[in-house]
């Protein structure tokens, strides 16, 4: 017999089950992350959000979707300044979210990241910090270890120098692991990054390989976001090839099932609850719009960094009625025709934007269906979702 879900209609009572059941650790903050987002979505109000605070990096990679060079900057328009960030943070603040992603770009060039970063901290805000890792310094180390953040995520991009310089155009891979060391030294959580494109996809398993060794958290992406049109990239350039894609997939699987044997993990049935009241949602099934929201290095909120064609400044009347603008647009979100009598419309992970090319409604994306059902392949089952 299927297990029902359990229903909550509030935080006390789903820190008690989670006491019942024993869950602790990473476990408990997820499934309390994820009480709190949807209730978030159920009141309409948001819970996440992301601040890309430049376009600008150290790093000139081929696929990545917002860097531009200065030039290409200039003609689009500014950086914002500190103190234009900063009240942003401030009626972010306001608006009861609860954590923040720190972006870029390479987020650390922004001159004022560390005030920024501070602000957030002092405010009670949980802060990710999402950057290539190169350019960390033991100034960095020092404030991380003095205002915590929830996370470092550094991103991979190669499993020695050859392949950083093929992807990134620099050799920076020695940098990287050794901020990865001066980080986990210093006792600040992280977590790898590797999203496989096609420019890395004959590096990949060396890669997955290089994360197990590190012994660090990591995370397998799925979705090749677009790069956007001033970039000058695109996506048919670097979206990797779904054979090599697999090999990652396969990999990890093989990797997590080992392990699984050898410390002899029985499967555990995923935890699963519902909000009380919230029976049907309006718009996408993920956080896009609903609970969370993005804002650019230009000050334009989106629902998220895939839905970069639906935006609206927040300089024209606050951030409070360009998200109530954001979350009202997002309710008119359909998925595409082809994915509602799909076969795998119930177990389909692909992201909501990737599906439609990042617009309200449209086609799908069938490169997103082709991956999925690779993914959903019999010999890819394992306990773990990061590949599918």
């Amino acid at each position: 017999m299927e297990q029902q879900d359990k229903v909550f209609g509030s935080l006390a009572e789903l820190l008690e089950d989670l006491d019942r059941e024993g869950i602790t650790g990473i476990d408990r903050a997820r499934n309390v992350e994820s009480f709190l987002m949807r209730k978030s979505r159920l009141h309409g109000r948001p819970y996440c959000a992301t601040f890309e605070l430049t376009p600008l990096c150290n790093f000139d990679c081929k696929m990545c979707y917002v860097h531009l060079t200065k030039e290409q900057m200039q003609r689009e328009g500014r950086v914002l300044t500190t103190e234009e960030w900063l009240d942003i943070a401030r009626q972010t603040v306001a608006m009861g979210v609860r954590h923040i992603d720190l972006t870029g770009g390479e987020c650390l060039l922004h001159p004022g990241f560390e005030a920024i970063y501070t602000y957030l901290i002092n405010q009670g805000m949980h802060v990710s910090v999402l950057t290539n890792g190169q350019l960390i310094s033991d100034q960095h180390i020092e404030l991380f270890e003095r205002l915590r953040p929830s996370v470092v995520q550094i991103s991979l991009y190669g499993s020695n120098p050859e392949a950083y310089i093929r992807v990134t155009g620099k050799d920076g891979f020695h940098d990287v692991m050794a901020a990865v060391k001066r980080l986990r030294s210093a006792g600040i959580h992280i977590c790898m990054s590797l999203t496989p494109h096609r420019y890395m996809q004959d590096d990949a398993e060396r890669m997955v390989e290089l994360l197990h060794d590190l012994n660090v958290d990591y995370t397998i992406g799925s979705s090749t976001l677009p790069a956007r049109p001033e970039t000058g990239r695109k996506i048919e350039d670097y979206i990797v090839d779904i054979d090599a894609y697999m090999k990652v997939c396969q990999l990890e699987a093989q990797y997590r099932n080992r392990i699984a044997a050898e410390l002899s993990l029985r499967p555990v049935a995923p935890y699963r609850f519902q909000i009380r009241g919230q029976t049907t949602m309006e718009g996408p099934s993920c956080s896009a719009g609903t609970s969370n929201f993005h804002i650019n290095w230009k000050g334009e909120m989106m629902p998220c960094a895939a839905f970069y064609l639906i935006c609206k400044s927040v300089f024209d009347d606050g951030l409070e009625k360009a998200w109530i603008w954001i979350r009202d647009t997002m309710k008119q979100y359909s998925p595409p025709e082809e994915c509602r009598n799909c076969d795998l419309m119930d177990v389909c992970a692909g992201c909501t934007a990737e599906k439609t090319g990042g617009r309200l409604t449209g086609h799908v994306n069938h490169y997103v269906c082709k991956r999925m059902r690779a993914s959903l392949s019999p010999k890819l089952v394992h306990n773990d979702s990061r590949c599918i």
